[in-house]
């Protein structure tokens, strides 16, 4: 079962939400993929974020960062943050 889990998130049919500008969601995301450059603001991760933040961090277009977020902010750009 944990596998199936797996493939689903893998291929986003978990669902997800797409984001434009200066944005902010709260839920369960295991990615988030910039469909342009995507410019970040305050993200909630298991990520450490102890010497560098992802604050004010440019994902590229077509780019993906994968991790546990909680709570995902956008200052620019469209992108898609898929469920857990």
């Amino acid at each position: 079962m944990s596998g199936q889990v797996n493939i689903k998130n893998l291929t986003g049919l978990q669902g997800g939400v797409v984001m434009s500008g200066n944005q902010t969601e709260t839920g369960r995301f295991h990615a988030i993929q910039a469909l342009t450059a995507t410019t970040l603001g305050t993200v909630s991760t298991n990520l450490d974020q102890t010497t560098t933040s992802l604050t004010g961090k440019t994902i590229p277009a077509g780019s993906m960062i994968f991790g546990d977020f909680t709570s995902i902010q956008t200052t620019a750009g469209d992108s898609i943050a898929y469920n857990k």
